[in-house]
């Protein structure tokens, strides 16, 4: 109904004095239905009689409806703020129902971590391409400077390997102390910073999160 009235409000304001556009458009809408009050005197459209009293032709009958549009548009816009202010607080409700809901998609248990870093590190030690992609959450973003990144799929990542993990960020995770692993907002880095670790959702509910390297940072400091 709201949108129904609201309508033909903007209709109203944009045909301005074009009787017959009315008369066409109140006739086309069963507005008589909605409103049986409304009567068109004259090919002018009289709204609950509210203009009955002022002269049926002329510059104050056209004045008289025009306000009588212009008043019931702006209380249609005060309305459709006001529900569509309802509409979004109940969305905002909702959405942080369903988030306080679900599993932190980072949250990864310290003893899992360990396990994965110490793979992961020998992996490296022995060059063995395919064990090291076993640990990668694909596609792995690779930072190469400010600003600028792209990412690797697991189909391009044997050939990129060794450009990605160059022999300094190599010896970097080589060195990377088991026991001073601290997650930072979910987030590991390892590797003097430069690999992040980062727990990977299992299955469309995760349910249970994995441990992968997400992201390297190529980036000089």
């Amino acid at each position: 109904m709201a949108i129904v009235v609201f309508a033909w409000m903007v209709r109203l304001t944009l045909v301005g004095t074009g009787h017959h556009a009315i008369s066409q458009f109140v006739s086309r809408c069963a507005f008589r239905q909605s409103f049986p009050g409304a009567i068109i005197h004259n090919g002018v459209l009289l709204v609950n009689a509210y203009c009955a009293s002022v002269p049926t032709r002329g510059p104050s009958m056209n004045t008289c409806w025009q306000t009588r549009a212009r008043r019931r548009l702006a209380i249609a816009l005060r309305l459709g703020r006001l529900l569509a202010g309802i509409a979004l607080t109940g969305l905002c409700a909702t959405a942080q129902l369903v988030a306080a809901q679900q599993p932190r998609p980072y949250a990864m248990p310290g003893d899992e971590v360990s396990r994965f870093v110490t793979g992961f590190r020998a992996a490296i030690a022995a060059n063995d391409l395919e064990r090291v992609a076993g640990h990668v959450g694909f596609p792995l973003r690779v930072n190469t400077g400010a600003g600028r990144f792209h990412f690797v799929g697991r189909a391009d990542f044997i050939s990129e390997y060794f450009r990605i993990f160059s022999p300094k960020l190599r010896a970097a995770i080589l060195k990377q102390d088991i026991d001073g692993l601290e997650q930072s907002a979910g987030d590991i880095a390892i590797g003097d910073g430069m690999v992040t670790v980062a727990g990977v959702c299992r299955d469309r509910q995760c349910a249970t999160v994995t441990p992968k390297v997400t992201t390297v940072d190529l980036r000089e400091p």
